[in-house]
């Protein structure tokens, strides 16, 4: 806003004045409140001077997707501002490998909640040992796990072969090397 108004009388004998109006413009506070992501730019904050060109903070953070509650001004007004991203968590595509490339099924799951139910796959001769992140090793997924990887992604069954004792009867025989 202008200051108060004043008359001021300008005479001069020549037809080249120049007339300088000098005021210092009100400021306003500019906040962001930006809900733990990472800023990636440089951008306006602070007590901000009214009409100076606003610079909004772009932001990522791992697993979601932000907005800013309401569209940021491109100059600053003459009043307070305060802007708060919203982050909505992702959604990802998550495949079971049986073993051998033999996808069993595919779910939906949402980033930084928990895996949920998860199929319970079978195979002769084997006991599952459950899912992982990895075909050999990797880290055991439960349906308690929360989904951390910001991708769609494939679970890989793991197995433990079934190992059976076998006894003989030998009905008062003999054992020997070559049975």
């Amino acid at each position: 806003t202008s200051p108060d108004s004043e008359d001021v009388i300008i005479t001069s004998d020549s037809g080249k004045n120049v007339v300088e109006y000098m005021y210092t413009r009100n400021t306003y506070t500019l906040e962001w409140n930006l809900n733990d992501g990472e800023v990636t730019n440089s951008y306006t904050e602070g007590e901000i001077s009214y009409g100076e060109t606003i610079i909004a903070p772009v932001l990522t953070k791992k697993g979601y997707t932000g907005s800013w509650d309401i569209n940021p001004a491109h100059t600053m007004p003459a009043k307070d501002l305060s802007y708060e991203m919203i982050w909505t968590a992702n959604k990802y595509n998550v495949t079971f490998d049986k073993g051998d490339g033999v996808v069993i099924g595919s779910k939906t799951c949402t980033f930084d909640e928990s895996y949920g139910t998860l199929p319970e796959p079978a195979k002769k001769g084997y006991t599952f040992a459950g899912w992982y992140t990895d075909a050999e090793g990797g880290k055991n997924v439960t349906e308690d796990t929360q989904m951390t990887t910001a991708e769609n992604h494939t679970l890989y069954a793991h197995w433990e072969i079934i190992t059976y004792t076998i006894g003989y009867e030998l009905n008062g025989g003999t054992n020997s090397s070559q049975n």
